[in-house]
């Protein structure tokens, strides 16, 4: 999964933005809480493995803390 993403840019924003979507979804879907959690614990471990970039700091992207 990794090598098909690798030409696509992935970095910790992009990473939070895909999470957020996720969250979402997961929150919308009427399932049972404890199998939530456990693909929010998947997803979160899983996108941090995807990231390919590193973030920019916040003085490169004008952004402060």
């Amino acid at each position: 999964m990794r090598a098909r993403h690798l030409p696509f840019p992935i970095d910790e924003k992009a990473r939070r933005f895909w999470l957020s979507c996720y969250r979402k979804a997961l929150d919308d879907w009427e399932a049972d809480v404890s199998i939530k959690e456990i693909l929010w614990s998947f997803f979160k471990d899983f996108s941090a493995w995807m990231v390919n970039l590193e973030s920019k700091t916040e003085e490169e992207d004008g952004i402060q803390k």
